[in-house]
């Protein structure tokens, strides 16, 4: 979305309507958290009419991992990338985008692989990922508005 804002001009002609840019950036973060939020729900829908949630391997995956995981990872990333994306422009945004997947499916490869570290996520604490999670994403959002707001377009 910021690509297009900013190929189209959208954020200089945004600059002329009654919003600020904390609300630009809102909506870039209330946009990904809603997308999160679809993603679990439709994999607790596929995980409802098959039984239970699966990898490749068809190795069963308990959904009390598999959630905090998923919102870890899906507001993880653009916590990471948004405060980036605002203060320097979407192509520098993109690359740490590239970047921090490259690293979320390296670690995800060596988690699926090793058997001490999946013993270890049976014991995940939901409720302590969940509120890291949401503080990094709050925190990234308050980075992001005070980025934009300083920011030359």
């Amino acid at each position: 979305l910021l690509s297009a804002d900013e190929k189209d001009g959208w954020l200089v002609y945004c600059e002329t309507l009654p919003v600020t840019r904390r609300q630009m950036v809102t909506v870039k973060y209330l946009t990904s958290a809603a997308l999160t939020v679809a993603i679990i729900a439709l994999v607790l829908l596929i995980s409802a009419l098959t039984g239970q949630a699966t990898v490749a391997g068809g190795t069963a995956v308990p959904l009390s991992i598999l959630i905090p995981l998923l919102l870890a990872v899906g507001l993880g990333v653009p916590a990471l990338m948004f405060p980036v994306m605002f203060k320097f422009g979407a192509t520098k945004g993109r690359t740490v985008y590239i970047a921090v997947v490259m690293i979320a499916s390296a670690t995800c490869g060596v988690l699926v692989a090793s058997e001490s570290v999946s013993g270890a996520l049976t014991v995940l604490p939901i409720l302590p990922v969940i509120t890291i999670t949401l503080a990094i994403f709050v925190g990234s959002w308050a980075l992001a508005v005070h980025w934009f707001k300083a920011r030359e377009l």
